[in-house]
């Protein structure tokens, strides 16, 4: 809860208090004949009306999201990747329509199929200043539909990824798209290191201590010809300092 929140809780206090008292200015003007034992019977029913309010509004107001790309100040400068062979990721916008944490989430709209040559897989990304991030977990929040499971011998998968200064990359594990991971939040990880991580990849010469882009990788399974056009979320974008 920021500043902002607190100011509109205590406005919205203030107003209710003052609502209150005005209705017994009118009711004392108009003469009308209310029994009142004690001020206390006020009092609770004030206090009730305040706790029932605050409940609301914190049960109906989304954890607030701190993280680096939580996307709530538009598409933070991620966008879809135009590598001939990567292109199955065709736009990148703020959404929304759910999200992890905060009221917003990237929205990639993906067109993926299954043996394309340009299709089969699809990044989306951001460049960020250079830096070193070495043995730094980076966490993803991922939320794909069920449209999205595919063929179950050769299941869809979500990888993180990262670009050094020239470009070569790093891919963490590839995480297959279950049932237990459809129509839910969950998260992908990357710990950028000197060894590529298993049923990861790594390119030759990889510097993770000249990291220049983090991305997401979504691609159809090896051998499958599933096709899936659809959206897929990303939120709660961060790593440590």
């Amino acid at each position: 809860m920021d500043l902002k929140d607190i100011i509109a809780i205590v406005t919205a206090i203030a107003s209710l208090i003052s609502a209150v008292a005005t209705l017994i200015q009118v009711v004392k003007k108009r003469k009308i004949t209310i029994v009142i034992k004690s001020w206390g019977i006020w009092i609770s029913v004030i206090l009730t009306v305040i706790f029932i309010s605050s409940t609301i509004w914190l049960w109906t107001t989304p954890p607030a999201d701190t993280s680096r790309y939580g996307f709530e100040a538009g598409s933070m400068g991620w966008i879809p990747q135009t590598y001939v062979t990567d292109q199955g990721i065709i736009e990148v916008a703020q959404s929304t329509d759910r999200a992890k944490l905060g009221r917003h989430s990237l929205k990639l709209t993906a067109d993926l199929e299954g043996g394309h040559p340009n299709r089969s897989k699809g990044e989306a990304y951001m460049e960020i200043p250079i830096q070193n991030l070495e043995n730094k977990p980076i966490s993803v929040w991922v939320y794909v539909p069920k449209e999205l499971l595919g063929d179950p011998a050769k299941p869809n998968g979500i990888q993180v990824f990262v670009k050094d200064g020239s470009w070569r990359g790093e891919y963490g594990t590839w995480l297959d798209i279950t049932p237990a991971r459809a129509d839910t939040w969950f998260q992908v990880t990357l710990v950028p290191g000197r060894l590529a991580p298993p049923d990861g990849y790594m390119a030759p010469d990889f510097d993770p201590t000249q990291i220049r882009a983090v991305g997401v990788k979504v691609a159809i399974g090896e051998g499958s010809t599933y096709t899936y056009r659809g959206q897929i979320y990303v939120d709660v974008v961060d790593w440590p300092e």
